[in-house]
């Protein structure tokens, strides 16, 4: 049976940009708005919607179904027509070696990710933002030498059909725990422990399919998490004291 461990990536590989002390050019560090106002035509009016869909989003009764408009909405409306997946790889690895030069990304997270990599446990990268983002994001960590190439890594995000400009799959709330399963299907697997840093939404679902296999559910520290309102079966961590643990 094989082990397997699954890593949101915005604000658990990466830091979240509340939780930064230094000064960069960001105005966030999560991939699909940076990625999406590189690509898009016309930058004011793309953050003028996403404002407006954050701001309903308080009071949105589907938070899937209004997160799935918004990233079709995006593409379909906002980006130029000849965007294509490859251009969606470039964006993210040039924002990757940024984030490395930086420090925004938790290096010991993917040191910890290496060494399960090389002690043959599956590690199942998940985002809500592009696949086509986490690819460029994990081909520089493994240019860098970062991590290394391995048939144990596996990567979940929101997929596109990029010549009709439709979203095929929204990786985001209760599918994002349907896609890790399709992605798993034929493996005889444990989860082991599962990572995320919004125990509320985003994340809710992989930190309570690690408790159903009776593994630890890990809430990465950061100031959006830290009234500890959630499920008190997770375990709040910084990557340091876990590592410590």
């Amino acid at each position: 049976m094989k082990q397997v461990q699954i890593f949101d990536v915005d604000g658990t590989l990466t830091y979240n940009k509340i939780d930064w002390l230094g000064s960069t050019s960001f105005e966030s560090f999560s991939f699909w708005p940076l990625i999406s106002n590189e690509l898009c035509y016309e930058k004011k009016a793309l953050q003028l919607a996403v404002r407006k869909w954050k701001a309903n989003m308080k009071i949105e009764h589907d938070a899937d179904q209004s997160s799935f408009e918004m990233m079709q909405r995006t593409v379909e409306t906002h980006f130029h027509n000849s965007v294509t997946g490859e251009d969606l790889v470039r964006c993210a690895q040039a924002i990757t070696q940024q984030f490395i030069e930086q420090k925004i990304i938790q290096m010991n997270a993917i040191d910890y990710i290496r060494t399960c990599l090389e002690n043959d446990i599956i590690c199942v990268l998940t985002t809500g933002s592009y696949l086509d983002g986490l690819q460029g994001f994990v081909e520089v960590l493994i240019k860098e030498g970062y991590l290394p190439k391995s048939k144990n890594l596996y990567i979940n995000g929101a997929e596109f059909d990029w010549e009709r400009k439709v979203l095929m799959h929204a990786n985001i709330g209760s599918h994002k725990v349907t896609k890790l399963k399709s992605t798993l299907h034929g493996i005889d697997y444990k989860i082991t422990a599962a990572f995320g840093d919004d125990p509320y939404v985003n994340d809710k679902g992989i930190l309570e399919l690690a408790l159903e296999h009776k593994a630890p559910a890990i809430v990465i520290k950061s100031k959006k998490n830290k009234q500890n309102d959630f499920n008190s079966d997770f375990q709040r961590y910084s990557w340091a004291e876990y590592l410590s643990s």
